[in-house]
């Protein structure tokens, strides 16, 4: 919004628009079927998708829970492993913090079991440290269909 509409703006409105915002973002990335990414794909061409967000369906696996460091609360992440027929690949989910609070790991808001089957949305990213190749943050979660 411009910065002179904030200036009037109601708290009431503000809150409608930042609800608004956050309902038609989530829904954004609800993953369609014709959406979904096999894991296989993106490992043979990692710089193709490198920094993009993209859909997958598969299992999660493995899940490790990060204890905090002074985060928000005792758990400040997760790493997990996410496969699917054609692939495995390890995704990160941390909280983040939105104009000074503390906002949770996906995980602790949508929780997941090991072997339970879901989509996600994760951005996907190349590292060049040592261990794996390729990573993902994820974005979004669901339950598959």
């Amino acid at each position: 919004m411009p910065r002179d509409i904030l200036d009037h703006a109601s708290p009431v409105t503000l809150c409608h628009h930042l609800f608004y915002l956050a309902t038609s973002h989530a829904l954004a990335l609800e993953p369609r079927e014709a959406d979904l990414l096999p894991i296989g794909t993106v490992l043979a061409d990692p710089q193709g998708y490198n920094l993009h967000p993209i859909r997958f369906q598969g299992a999660n696996k493995e899940i490790t829970s990060l204890l905090a460091l002074g985060g928000w609360s005792t758990i400040d992440a997760y790493v997990f492993q996410f496969e699917d027929d054609t692939g495995s690949i390890e995704v990160f989910d941390n909280g983040s913090c939105i104009k000074g609070k503390a906002v949770p790991p996906i995980l602790v808001m949508h929780p997941a079991q090991v072997g339970e089957r879901i989509s996600i949305v994760a951005t996907v990213s190349i590292t060049h440290a040592p261990g794996p190749l390729l990573r993902a943050k994820l974005e979004w979660i669901g339950r598959s269909k």
